[in-house]
């Protein structure tokens, strides 16, 4: 297993990042060697030579605790410990609400450690180097941004989820991701307002990249939609799945606010690089954002937001291509232009070609 711990250069002052692995917990078992233990309220402290369990009932925490915030911290001297038979960097911190009967459970590590897990997860850490420093530079810059968007908004910058960014445990650790990480350390994209924006990410395109407007309520205008026809072969080429019409009348009637029979639907006219999609009905055209239908539905009938709908007899016919939301950086074009001999500061150019590498600092 490999265990590197990276530190920020002088220049980048970026504090540790905290990362919520697990919500609503009832039960926590934490272990390691050496381990510490802090009640950050009263800073009450224990410490635990040798291997130790630490078992925390969410249920029956101290009520000698008067706060209304309960914050745990458990630190190895060793810099690693163990929840759910995975080995993670840093420190762990357990938190709950006085009255409540559920803990979360954050892990607080270096901010480049930090990058360097994602790759483990966010982009298969076997891939070649400059596919895996792209993607480094990018999840910096997502990571860089909600730390400084609201950094004390909550007990946590980011979750350990699709919501914000996978990260994996040192036992998924690999040199390629590792080194990936080094050699980007303290890089990240900006436009030329210096304005620091995220930079968002995906697995396929299908084709041809998205705007953060066709996907959520965001405006940025500094990303453009890119052609990409790098993407095609990997992965599946294209994807089709069927809704029972009637699943969908109450989803269409809800979003237009009017009753809509699907049954009664004349026609829909998608195309699959279009960004919504047209459904005639009572001689009336009604216009529909794929972003809105995808989440209803979810990502396994719709993997992706590119596809074109159909009327059939009792079902409605989804067929589309790519996988993911479809904004920014399409991983699997970033493999096909790394093999073929693109470097990583070519990969972001093509995708995010309003955005140039820089450093750190430029941003705080």
């Amino acid at each position: 297993m490999l265990c590197v711990f990276f530190s920020l250069s002088l220049w980048s002052n970026i504090p540790d990042v905290s990362i919520l692995i697990a919500k609503n917990q009832k039960k926590i078992s934490i272990s390691g060697k050496s381990l510490k233990r802090t009640y950050l309220n009263s800073k009450k402290s224990d410490s635990f030579s040798g291997n130790k369990i630490f078992k925390f009932d969410c249920a029956k925490k101290s009520l000698a605790l008067k706060q209304e915030k309960l914050f745990v911290s458990l630190q190895s001297e060793y810099g690693k410990i163990q929840w759910n038979k995975n080995s993670y960097p840093g420190e762990f911190l357990i938190t709950s609400n006085k009255n409540s009967s559920l803990c979360n459970l954050i892990t607080k590590l270096p901010f480049e450690k930090y990058i360097a897990l994602i790759l483990t997860k966010e982009m298969n850490p076997s891939w070649h180097i400059e596919a895996l420093k792209a993607q480094a530079i990018a999840a910096r810059t997502y990571a860089l941004h909600k730390l400084k968007k609201n950094p004390r908004s909550q007990d946590f910058h980011l979750e350990n989820s699709e919501k914000d960014q996978v990260h994996g445990s040192l036992e998924n650790e690999r040199s390629n991701s590792i080194k990936a990480a080094k050699q980007t350390e303290g890089l990240i994209l900006l436009p030329d307002s210096k304005v620091l924006k995220p930079i968002f990410y995906h697995s396929k395109c299908g084709g041809k990249t998205l705007l953060p407007s066709d996907i959520w309520s965001t405006t940025i205008p500094e990303y453009e939609s890119i052609t990409c026809p790098y993407c095609h072969n990997y992965a599946q080429k294209s994807w089709s799945n069927k809704v029972p019409l009637q699943k969908l009348s109450r989803f269409f009637s809800k979003t237009l606010k009017r009753k809509i029979i699907v049954s009664k639907i004349d026609l829909f006219d998608s195309n699959i690089f279009k960004e919504k999609f047209d459904l005639f009905s009572a001689g009336k055209t009604f216009s529909l954002n794929k972003a809105l239908l995808r989440k209803k539905l979810g990502r396994k009938i719709l993997p992706s937001n590119r596809y074109s709908i159909s009327k059939e007899a009792k079902h409605v016919r989804f067929e589309g291509k790519g996988n993911g939301h479809g904004v920014g950086l399409c991983q699997l074009g970033a493999l096909e232009l790394a093999k073929r001999g693109f470097n990583h500061k070519q990969i972001l150019s093509y995708y995010l070609p309003n955005f140039k590498i820089s450093f750190v600092n430029e941003a705080l």
